[in-house]
């Protein structure tokens, strides 16, 4: 269930952010141009929320962007986690930030404990796994402001 509102989610997004299959009279819509602007913010993120999967899935994702009301947290959490107005545990592994300065900005940390735990030698394919998706880019703690 988590999986398939992850993928949804994370398929909205990449359409949201590359306007994949938009138009203008003009072409093809640019993502610098005509989307970035929209979605933007230029405050700081603060964490909205969190969402611990660590005990089943060795993961817990921080909502970080404006757009996180806390229905929508809850809801997206539901029958997975343990959803929390928290940020998530430390995470020595590092973690999966989508949405970098957008309003729908989040961070999937992982974790070398819990229900599948990530060896160090994972998370050297997790990092590649990430950094080679549209508008994600692996992260560690030191380099996000959990303010």
């Amino acid at each position: 269930m988590f999986n398939k509102k992850f993928t949804l989610l994370l398929s909205l997004s990449l359409v949201i952010f590359l306007g994949v299959g938009c138009q203008t009279e003009e072409g093809h819509i640019d993502y610098e141009e005509d989307v970035l602007p929209i979605i933007e913010e230029t405050t700081r993120h603060v964490v909205q929320g969190s969402c611990n999967i660590i005990g089943e899935k060795s993961t817990c994702i921080d909502y970080r962007g404006s757009i996180w009301g806390e229905n929508d947290m809850k809801l997206n959490c539901a029958d997975v986690g343990e959803w929390s107005n928290k940020t998530c545990p430390y995470s020595e592994i590092g973690g999966c930030m989508s949405g970098h300065a957008t309003i729908t900005e989040l961070v999937i940390w992982h974790y070398n404990r819990g229900g599948n735990p990530i060896t160090p030698e994972d998370a050297i394919y997790a990092a590649m796994a990430c950094n080679n998706i549209p508008l994600t880019k692996w992260v560690t703690p030191e380099e996000v402001d959990f303010k």
